[in-house]
């Protein structure tokens, strides 16, 4: 994989954190697929939805205002031809995730198509 590839699929998983974190949909827009689908637990309950779904709900729980620094590491970067997969450890709002990020690129252009995430449980 090259070095500008590699910087692709970084700059997506970067603009996925933004929108989630700072609560910008424009960003999630760009990151996710229009046909994009997310899924995992998250309040004692399953969930599993559409990009349309799933932006509004992950807005309506609250946002860091921008630019606020948040952390983040890209473990796994798997690329195949065409098809990507991104395994991200990431903190919002006081949670541990591990997200699994399944992009295409289509046009010149990486989409994520699925996510399925894990919130870590807290420690003592």
């Amino acid at each position: 994989m090259s070095n500008t590839e590699h910087d692709a699929l970084r700059a997506v998983a970067i603009l996925y954190l933004e929108g989630m974190i700072w609560g910008q949909p424009g960003k999630l827009v760009q990151a996710f697929h229009p046909q994009a689908t997310a899924a995992g637990h998250f309040a004692g309950g399953y969930f599993n939805s559409t990009r349309a779904d799933f932006i509004p709900e992950w807005l309506a729980l609250g946002s860091l205002p921008p630019g606020t620094p948040f952390a983040f590491d890209i473990t796994v970067l798997d690329v195949t031809g065409d098809v990507a997969c991104l395994k991200v450890s990431d903190t919002c709002f006081g949670d541990d995730y591990t997200d699994y990020l399944t992009l295409i690129r289509d046009q010149g252009q990486w989409q994520i198509t699925h996510k399925a995430w894990f919130v870590h449980p807290k420690t003592a």
